[in-house]
């Protein structure tokens, strides 16, 4: 594996690889995070802009049912895992809206079903650590919160 990208070797990870599926998921999935999000409200743009504003419209006719959509995927995640918006490979100016339970992420071709699999754009850290100490099991909250605070124009730049 040394020398190959992150993204590579997720791509190609088996559910039997759990080690590399737990730490290099973990690692991706947080690394995506953290370049999304902002410090506070106000410290990012007020929107997504140019060909991700498009693509939002597109996929979900504005950005207000994009957020709620990423929101019902949060909430409906059962346990530990992540909210994503992801680009689809076979159609790179779609966008969709998925999760996936612990540390695994729609890169995982061999892991997550064939509708979940893409380019992840954004993504939403929804185990209980994210949240528990500002949010105890309001959940929704701390989503809520995280939306209010993207970076879209990082977000743009995750985009094929």
């Amino acid at each position: 594996m040394q020398g190959r990208a992150l993204e590579d070797i997720l791509a190609q990870v088996k559910p039997s690889d759990t080690g590399l599926r737990n730490n290099g998921g973990g690692h991706f999935n947080h690394a995506l995070f953290w370049k999304v999000i902002g410090p506070q409200i106000g410290t990012s743009q007020a929107g997504p802009e140019g060909p991700l504003q498009r693509r939002i419209d597109a996929s979900f006719g504005d950005l207000d049912t994009l957020k709620k959509t990423i929101a019902k995927a949060a909430a409906d995640q059962f346990g530990s895992g992540w909210a994503w918006l992801v680009q689809d490979l076979n159609d790179p100016d779609q966008l969709f809206v998925t999760s996936t339970p612990n540390q695994d992420n729609p890169l995982m071709a061999k892991i997550v079903p064939a509708a979940g699999q893409g380019r992840p754009i954004l993504g939403i850290d929804v185990w209980e650590h994210a949240y528990y100490l500002n949010y105890q099991n309001r959940r929704t909250d701390y989503v809520g919160a995280v939306l209010d605070r993207i970076n879209w124009s990082a977000v743009s730049t995750l985009m094929a």
